[in-house]
């Protein structure tokens, strides 16, 4: 072979090869980062299914407190929210603590702030409704509740609910959660994508900050009676 077939061939061969990286910075690389991306939501979609339960049974058992729900929404999503921080396990490490447990502080302060804030995360008391409180409700020092006791005493249904006690009894919540995207490029891409007319001003929101909106739902019997402020939202 000539030296000049020669230098056209490794010349084709060079093309050839930026052709490939060009095709895999351009294909390849976005599919990859995707994967990762989608794969980081079905993790969180996860952890916000078990949030959820662990908030319903927090409400099931105090009344329906939006507080002690809020706090077990947080730990639960603690998980997916607490981030491993080098800096500060060496200078727990050079304290002769436990790194672990700065990481976990940390992670549960993170998730509290943002289990707290509204444009990130809505909750919806989908029973019992307000039809339920004008149908069962009783004072209790004060307190307009839906009483937990005799739950098969009458199967009557109430006018304005449709209802019995024990349905009244059931409560059902929905927990929707603007999660975070990390991924460069694929993220904005896919928040960008799902934003159109039809979403809700929340969830048009929650995509404007490069988030994408998540729901999960929880219900549960309650063992305690339900304050009217559950669905209220105090």
């Amino acid at each position: 072979m000539s030296p000049l077939n020669r230098n056209r061939r490794g010349a084709g061969q060079g093309a050839s090869t930026i052709e490939f990286m060009v095709a895999f910075v351009l294909v390849m690389l976005p599919l990859v980062l995707g994967t990762l991306e989608l794969g980081q939501l079905a993790v969180a979609r996860l952890a916000l299914n078990y949030a959820s339960f662990e908030a319903g049974r927090a409400g099931a058992l105090t009344g329906g407190d939006r507080g002690a729900m809020r706090e077990a929404l947080a730990r639960g999503m603690l998980p997916v929210l607490a981030t491993f921080d080098h800096a500060a396990v060496a200078r727990q490490g050079a304290a002769d603590a436990d790194p672990s447990s700065a990481i976990v502080a940390r992670g549960l302060t993170r998730a509290r702030l943002e289990m707290s804030r509204p444009d990130l995360v809505q909750w919806v008391v989908e029973n019992p409704t307000q039809e339920s409180f004008e149908d069962f409700a009783v004072l209790r020092d004060g307190v307009e509740v839906i009483p937990n006791e005799d739950l098969d005493s009458s199967d009557v249904p109430g006018p304005a609910s449709g209802q019995t006690l024990a349905d009244a009894n059931v409560l059902a919540i929905r927990v929707r959660y603007c999660r975070e995207l990390f991924m460069p490029f694929v993220g904005q891409w896919l928040a960008e994508a799902l934003d159109h007319e039809g979403r809700s001003l929340f969830d048009r929101g929650c995509l404007a900050r490069r988030r994408v909106p998540i729901e999960a739902r929880a219900v549960l019997q309650m063992h305690s009676p339900l304050r009217r402020s559950a669905i209220d939202g105090g």
